[in-house]
């Protein structure tokens, strides 16, 4: 799935996939590390990828082709049944134009929790945060198992219910997991002093080795200059024998 840059969130409630954290030290002194992260989502342009893949071999249980809603990728070949995967609770299919999170009730898609995204540290390009949030939905439509699916909102036969297939149906959703992965303590502060304060004390050194050699260099050209003025003055004398 393609990924796209966005700007760090930094301020989320959650406390878990929170940065900076805060570390304690020795003599109950504590300080804020701050970590630079990049944040990668799951986009539009991602997921519409995979209607273009499958294109028009999808078939229902009558036969007949339709889509993929947006915001969902089929996996039938895996199931052997119509089931597509979102985002959990359908996050972005409402947002990025479609009308199929409209048939359930009780859904309520954030960002903040239900995208799939990856926080990365541009220097080390580690994966300091990640989270894969992933939900099963099923293809169910109105046949002798489900007579009263959708009874009073669509009619059949019919074409005008939905742009992507023949019929009544809606997207039923299974379940949906939240693979969320945060680098722990002692992994933060390994990357803090390899990536930040060991740097640091390299700049120092090098720019106290610096200070001191051209110290060393001003010093030396001092000596030499004033070797030469005194040897001037020794050679402008005329001494009688």
């Amino acid at each position: 799935m393609e990924l796209r840059r966005v700007a760090p969130t930094v301020g989320d409630p959650q406390a878990a996939l929170e940065y900076p954290v805060r570390f304690a030290f020795e003599r109950n002194a504590s300080r804020e590390l701050f970590v630079r992260l990049n944040r990668y989502r799951a986009s539009r342009e991602g997921w519409l990828r995979y209607d273009s893949i499958v294109g028009s071999d999808m078939k229902d249980t009558y036969g007949m082709p339709h889509g993929v809603p947006i915001g969902m990728a089929p996996t039938s070949a895996l199931t052997g049944m119509s089931t597509f995967v979102s985002n959990a609770h359908l996050f972005g299919n409402e947002e990025w134009g479609g009308d199929e999170a409209d048939e359930l009730v009780g859904l309520r898609p954030e960002e903040r929790l239900h995208n799939t995204f990856v926080d990365v540290e541009p220097v080390s390009g580690r994966p300091f945060r990640s989270a894969k949030r992933h939900q099963l939905n099923v293809r169910v439509e109105r046949s002798s198992l489900f007579p009263k699916l959708m009874s009073a909102r669509c009619e059949v036969p019919t074409r005008e219910f939905s742009p992507l297939g023949f019929g009544c149906f809606m997207y039923v959703p299974v379940y949906w997991i939240d693979d969320s992965v945060v680098y722990d303590r002692p992994r933060v502060r390994e990357h803090v002093v390899q990536y930040q304060e060991e740097p640091e004390r390299v700049a120092l050194l090098v720019l106290l080795c610096l200070t001191v050699g051209l110290a060393s260099l001003a010093a030396g050209c001092g000596v030499l200059l004033v070797d030469r003025v005194r040897e001037r003055r020794f050679r402008s004398k005329i001494y009688v024998d």
